[in-house]
């Protein structure tokens, strides 16, 4: 299993002024060119219910299914906190006391993978554009990993792998996944997306230490792929937290 425990040093007030000044400069570099990305990249989640269902099927599983995830996110290019984050990845396996992204999810714990190229200040970076993107699920971190992470996306193909940890492989949704002819994505993504869709996972599972849970729930209509992209505004958002 190649993944190595990791300690981040808690942020200081240097390094709060230098992102304070960071995005002042995104920020108005942003008006300059017309509020153009600072970093954009690859998104995809796979959860352990249905995303891609009908109102009854989607109302039946809330508090009994979908309270697992995992969620990736590989930057294509562009900073974050100073740093250049280009082609680096981070993942994260979620526990939910409910259904995710629902008003009964209750207190989401994760246990999170950072690319084993990054730097410590990458490492950091990476972590803080994750929180940036799905905030309330990055507020209970029991476990920081180094790892080795592969994503792959061509469409509505994606395959995010961690070697005997977690996986995720999906493909497009067809006809014959129509149960009810009234699906439609039942829940909100988990992160800040500028372009999403569902698909289908064909494997799914999570392998890994932290959470006391391990699943595997493959061929389930319980993914979403899409794009992110964070701008000058998200910056000072950020620095200002």
């Amino acid at each position: 299993m190649n993944v190595k425990p990791v300690n981040l040093k808690p942020v200081n007030l240097k390094v709060v002024s230098g992102m304070l000044c960071w995005a002042v400069a995104s920020y108005v570099s942003g008006f300059a060119f017309g509020a153009d990305p600072v970093i954009a990249g690859e998104y995809v989640e796979a959860r352990t219910c249905d995303v891609w269902t009908g109102p009854c099927f989607a109302n039946s599983e809330i508090n009994t299914a979908g309270e697992f995830a995992i969620v990736s996110w590989a930057v294509s290019q562009g900073s974050w906190a100073g740093q250049d984050l280009s082609g680096l990845k981070i993942a994260a396996a979620l526990r939910a006391q409910g259904t995710l992204t629902t008003e009964g999810e209750g207190k989401v714990k994760a246990i999170v993978y950072v690319d084993e190229k990054a730097t410590p200040e990458q490492a950091n970076a990476l972590l803080s554009m994750a929180r940036t993107l799905a905030k309330k699920y990055f507020e209970n971190i029991l476990e920081v990993h180094k790892s080795a992470i592969s994503f792959q996306r061509e469409e509505e193909t994606a395959t995010l792998e961690i070697k005997e940890v977690l996986k995720i492989r999906t493909k497009a949704l067809s006809h014959g996944d129509c149960v009810c002819g009234n699906e439609k994505a039942a829940y909100p993504s988990i992160s800040k997306l500028s372009t999403s869709e569902c698909a289908k996972t064909v494997e799914h599972f999570f392998k890994g230490q932290g959470l006391q849970a391990r699943w595997s729930d493959p061929f389930k209509r319980s993914a979403v792929i899409g794009a992110f992209a964070l701008t000058p505004v998200d910056v000072i958002t950020a620095a200002a937290h």
